[in-house]
């Protein structure tokens, strides 16, 4: 089950936004997996002419305003791209990792005595 968690209205002031998911797992297994996308928002501490300085837990960070890519956008369709960007990207990646994984099962399962084998 996918759900959208919305975000916390109770800030003031000027803020950026990011897209994150939480992921938990059911101890009935990896099959029952629970997905939630959150909308969190980081209030700005400062502006400057090449970005923003944002609050983030305990701690500051900067975010450019005309980089590709950012930790966080000053809009919620921007936050809304970028996630699904990462996510693009995640998915490409693992995608590569199972196939890497596959074909080095296969190989493990033809493998006798320390030969090896390459594919």
């Amino acid at each position: 089950m996918t759900q959208l968690t919305q975000p916390n209205t109770n800030l003031q002031g000027p803020v950026l936004y990011r897209y994150e998911r939480e992921v938990k797992t059911s101890d009935l297994g990896p099959l029952f997996t629970d997905v939630k996308l959150v909308l969190r928002e980081y209030p700005i501490i400062k502006e400057t002419p090449g970005g923003y300085w944002i609050r983030v837990i305990y701690s500051k960070k900067w975010c450019s305003n005309n980089a590709r890519k950012s930790f966080a956008y000053d809009t919620k369709e921007k936050a809304r791209v970028n996630l699904l960007k990462r996510s693009e990207k995640e998915v490409r990646y693992n995608e590569y990792k199972l196939e890497v994984a596959k074909q080095t099962n296969f190989l493990a399962k033809q493998l006798k005595d320390e030969e090896t084998i390459s594919s």
